[in-house]
């Protein structure tokens, strides 16, 4: 296919509002301002708790946010796309840390080094790492918007993982590509040309267009998505149509294998992928154990007087118990009760059998999703309990005593088992948690399919930094009430 061809199959190349370069100089600003903001607020909180001090000197480490940026390339946050968010917080959570010890480190060779506030320093280093992940996502937000769609790529392999990959970066274009050809090694370059249904004016063929596409379209990525080719034949293709490309991504077709850590190793000159199963590590083990005891005893005694509250609620709005134990299965399979505060009328169950008689569709509806949308069983207040999760408060009784984490897959029914399969193995690995995966992706506006994969990527690929990343977007779930009912 002639450059000509190639350029008039794809007209919307010549209209790229903002440049990569641009999204680029914007993530870059975006850090340096997080961390002013950062210090900023930080200063300010350190003068509202214990007074004046002098916040002039402060104003001589501003110039020093320049540093910050560097600690985010030094940790692999430049350029800012194809990044996974747990991957993402982590990078810049360990850039934050590394920035503000070399600022407190400059501080304590000053002759005035008594005039800064500790205090200070530490409250600009743990706001950074809030401010900052969230000020990126305002800016990925503000250039979609703007009509940035990211760096250009070809993915090589119309198959399967092509196909499905194709759909992820449309679906997520925070990620920062944009696809403009789907390659395959069956096709031919210009006769077997057909339409790509993941673009208004895509262009498919064969893998001899690829050198093409960069020289003339400005793609930067090439993606291989071709699990079946050997390690020979990938060289072998890289070699001869990827010359062009400033970067190369191949899938390894590894389904299943912990992705989020995986590391590259050279082994005797032959690449190799480690995975680490950190559900088998104690300390992490214990880590997470001491963090679920301290937040759980310090939640659950700032929430006593909301409790008070709920519990009043329940008892004036439907007569019958407070508090309701459900039957769940946990770690290693056993049994235990988690404690919730009552949402449904007395005799629930009856309600439930009457309802799906009469109604089949309603019959169908829980029989797919183990859920009603409008389940008549629920009372007008356990629908707000519901909808805040704060019908699950007890459960952090649940989580003191060992039997759940605040963290973990969706604990499970007795009857659910058979519908878990193989990912019943996996689920027992773990404790089930107060939220999870599930929670902060759609909850019940998603598959019981999709609720297996949230429980197999978890288990998969369990760290500190997905814990933390859940924990972050369970705020923003339990303000909007998203996919809950």
């Amino acid at each position: 296919m002639s450059s000509a061809v190639i350029a008039a199959s794809h007209p919307r190349r010549a209209r790229r509002l903002s440049p990569l370069w641009v999204a680029d100089s914007a993530m870059v600003l975006l850090d340096i301002t997080a961390m002013l903001v950062a210090g900023g607020i930080a200063v300010l909180l350190r003068y509202w708790l214990a007074g004046p001090y002098d916040t002039g000197s402060f104003l001589k480490l501003a110039p020093l946010a320049l540093l910050h940026p560097l600690s985010l390339a030094m940790a692999g946050m430049y350029p800012a796309r194809g990044l996974n968010p747990v991957a993402e917080l982590r990078g810049l959570s360990q850039a934050a840390t590394f920035t503000f010890l070399c600022l407190a480190a400059m501080t304590f060779f000053q002759r005035d080094a008594f005039s800064y506030s500790r205090v200070a320093l530490l409250l600009a280093w743990i706001l950074t790492m809030v401010i900052s992940p969230s000020l990126r996502d305002v800016g990925r937000f503000l250039l979609a918007k703007a009509g940035s769609r990211g760096a250009r790529a070809v993915i090589l392999g119309a198959g399967e993982a092509g196909r499905n990959l194709a759909q992820a970066l449309a679906a997520r274009p925070a990620l920062g590509f944009e696809v403009i050809a789907l390659l395959d090694t069956g096709a031919g370059s210009s006769a077997n040309s057909t339409s790509c249904p993941y673009r208004a004016h895509p262009i498919a063929g064969g893998l001899d267009l690829a050198p093409f596409l960069a020289l003339e379209s400005g793609a930067t990525y090439a993606i291989l998505a071709l699990p079946q080719v050997s390690g020979s034949e990938l060289t072998s293709l890289i070699e001869r149509y990827l010359w062009p490309y400033r970067h190369v991504l191949i899938l390894p077709g590894l389904f299943g294998i912990s992705s989020l850590d995986a590391a590259t190793r050279d082994v005797g000159g032959i690449l190799g992928v480690e995975v680490s199963h950190r559900l088998m590590c104690p300390a992490p083990r214990i880590f997470k154990r001491i963090c679920d005891l301290v937040l759980s005893i310090g939640g659950g005694i700032v929430i006593l007087p909301l409790a008070a509250l709920v519990l009043l609620a329940i008892r004036l709005s439907s007569p019958g118990p407070v508090l309701y134990a459900s039957h769940r299965i946990g770690e290693g399979g056993r049994r235990f009760s988690a404690w919730k505060f009552r949402t449904m009328v007395v005799g629930a169950t009856e309600v439930l059998r009457t309802h799906l008689a009469q109604s089949p569709e309603a019959r169908e509806e829980y029989e797919r999703d183990n859920k009603l949308k409008n389940d008549p069983r629920i009372t007008w207040i356990g629908r707000w309990l519901r909808r805040t999760s704060l019908d699950e408060l007890p459960q952090l009784w649940n989580v003191i005593r060992g039997e759940m984490s605040l963290i973990g897959p969706r604990p499970i029914l007795a009857h659910e088992v058979a519908r878990y399969g193989s990912c019943y193995e996996l689920y027992k690995r773990t404790r089930p948690g107060l939220t999870g995966l599930w929670q902060v992706s759609g909850r019940n506006n998603t598959t019981y399919a999709q609720r297996l994969g949230y429980v197999e990527y978890y288990v998969r690929n369990w760290s500190v930094w997905l814990d933390l990343y859940i924990l972050c977007r369970t705020v923003k779930v339990v303000i909007t009430g998203e996919g809950a009912y």
